[in-house]
């Protein structure tokens, strides 16, 4: 498990992540009216996930990456990306708390098997 650093100051904001082996552009975008943010996801300039909406304690891209029976998509990483907060009186992303209060976090496939998906 590990975190990865957002900087909310620099959004829209576009990061390369080493994931799997793999160079992965992630680019967050925040709808200032709603206060809620979407990423991207792509890999060599190829639009993975578009505009997928950021939500508290739910794995990234989940449901594109693995299907039903547990197949992985080879175009994606392995590892589980989650925003999670410490504060349990907090239940959704806002401008506000993201970075401060909530983080996104990274788990390799063996912390996913174990269930040592904990902060």
């Amino acid at each position: 498990m590990g975190t990865i650093e957002i900087d909310k100051d620099l959004i829209p904001y576009r990061f390369d992540l080493e994931l799997s082996n793999k160079i992965y552009t992630f680019v967050i975008k925040y709808n200032f009216i709603s206060d809620f943010f979407t990423i991207d996801l792509l890999i060599d300039d190829k639009i993975l996930v578009q505009s997928e909406k950021i939500v508290l304690n739910e794995q990234l891209f989940k449901d594109l990456y693995e299907d039903s029976e547990g197949n992985l998509n080879e175009d994606f990483f392995t590892e589980a990306l989650i925003f999670k907060s410490s504060n349990k009186n907090i239940n959704e992303i806002t401008f506000v708390n993201l970075q401060d209060e909530v983080k996104l976090f990274y788990y390799t496939r063996e912390e996913i098997e174990s269930g040592g998906m904990h902060e």
